[in-house]
């Protein structure tokens, strides 16, 4: 149940990620913003542990009451690096909500700086290079063993 928008359930044919992390809203739109937050805390207490999920319950919010969205992806690039995107990720997913539980509720808090990032994206691609390896098959010498 969302304050202003009554009961809410997930639709999968309708509801959309619409991954930005930029809104544009009116006034009006104030009570969709307040049933997003709702959305958004009901979503996280059930486990859902994403750095995007805000978009979604936003995206939610104006769906549900009918505002028409608009995307603006030729008009406006995303800054955050894929890379990053990977890092903010791993780093959430390993903050379980267990371990929120155990911090009375309060949410991850995920240290970021480019350094890590890096380090991160180093030995991610050492460990892809060192599977694929891995798979390959081992080549026999030509020389006869005696």
């Amino acid at each position: 149940e969302l304050p202003n928008l009554g009961a809410y359930a997930f639709d999968p044919g309708k509801s959309l990620m619409l991954n930005s992390g930029l809104i544009a809203a009116r006034f009006e739109h104030v009570s969709l913003i307040e049933d997003a937050v709702v959305l958004l805390d009901r979503l996280w207490n059930a486990g859902l542990v994403r750095h995007d999920v805000e978009q979604f319950a936003i995206a939610e919010a104006f769906r549900i009451a009918g505002v028409p969205i608009k995307l603006i992806d030729r008009e406006f690039e995303h800054y955050c690096p894929r890379w990053s995107k990977r890092y903010m990720r791993r780093r959430l997913r390993r903050h379980a909500r267990s371990d929120a539980a155990e911090r009375g509720g309060a949410r991850p808090s995920v240290p970021f700086c480019k350094t890590r990032v890096r380090l991160f994206k180093g030995l991610s691609l050492l460990r892809l290079g060192l599977r694929a390896l891995a798979r390959q098959p081992r080549r026999r010498s030509a020389v006869p063993a005696q």
